[in-house]
This record gives C-alpha cells, structure tokens and sequence, in this order.
C-alpha cells in the first residue's frame, strides 16, 4: 500500500464507491461476502487497494496546505512538481490564526518571512499524504496567495 488503510468508519463513508470499485473488479454482493470470508487476505488487500485510490484521487486535487502554531504559520503551494514554502514565523505566542495575521497586517516588523520551494520527495502524493497525516489541513490558499501578492 502506498498510503494507509481506510478505516471502518472512513470506509462506511465511502460505501457507494467501493461498490463501486467491486463492480469494475466484476465482484458482486454475494462474491464479495464470500472473498470476506473465505479469503480474508484478500479482502484486505482489496480494501488497500482502495484505499490508495481514494486518497490518491484526494491529495492528487491539493493545492494548498496550512500549519499554524503559536509562534509560526507555515503556508504550502503544492504545485504538480514544485511544492512551495512560506514560513511567517514570530517570538510572540499567539493563539489563533486571525490573531496571528492581524498582528502581521499590524506589526509586520515583528515577524520573520522566509520562502523556499523544492521538488517532492519520494513523490507528490506521498509527501502530500504525509503533511496532511502530520495535522496539515488543506486550505483554499486565499492567505497564500494574499500575503505572497503582498511579500513579491
């Protein structure tokens, strides 16, 4: 597997899909009770395999991911071959996001921008995969694109 398992409660939310995905395999209802319980080896990997195709058709659509912590926000542009960094960082401790950008509109002085890009490693799925698993939420990349219009 390239990613991680679904679990049970991820995989009840993707119900119709996996049926979906059975039915291209040419696994129908009663075939698939019988793989389940006479080739549960099978049944696992086939739930692994479509696992990988569902989060691989999720991180493949980000464009954008976010982390904020008290004293840094750290903003991603996942590109298809670059992914980009902007990291505001300050010494102050501040405890939500829309504290954190007034006081940069504020006292810009008072904060560190530093900007890097490089190329995904191993691959752009997999590091995307594993920023989200590492609390990275996916953003629509309006503070981005705002603060890198202001900071350009």
């Amino acid at each position: 597997m390239k990613f991680r398992q679904l679990s049970i409660e991820e995989l009840e939310g993707f119900k119709e899909e996996f049926v979906q995905f059975l039915i291209v395999q040419g696994i129908d209802a009663d075939e698939w009770q019988r793989i389940k319980g006479d080739e549960p080896l099978r049944a696992v990997k086939m739930v692994g395999d479509f696992s990988d195709f569902i989060f691989s058709s999720i991180v493949s659509k980000v464009k954008y991911i976010e982390y904020f912590e008290p004293i840094s926000l750290k903003l991603f542009k996942c590109e298809p071959e670059t992914i980009h960094l902007m990291n505001i960082s300050t010494q102050e401790v501040i405890q939500d996001l829309s504290t954190f950008l007034n006081k940069l509109a504020d006292i810009p002085e008072n904060f560190e921008i530093q900007r890097v890009s490089k190329n995904y490693y191993p691959d752009r799925d997999t590091e995307i995969f594993r920023m989200i698993n590492g609390g990275g939420l996916v953003s629509d990349g309006k503070i981005y694109e705002s603060l890198s219009d202001l900071i350009d």
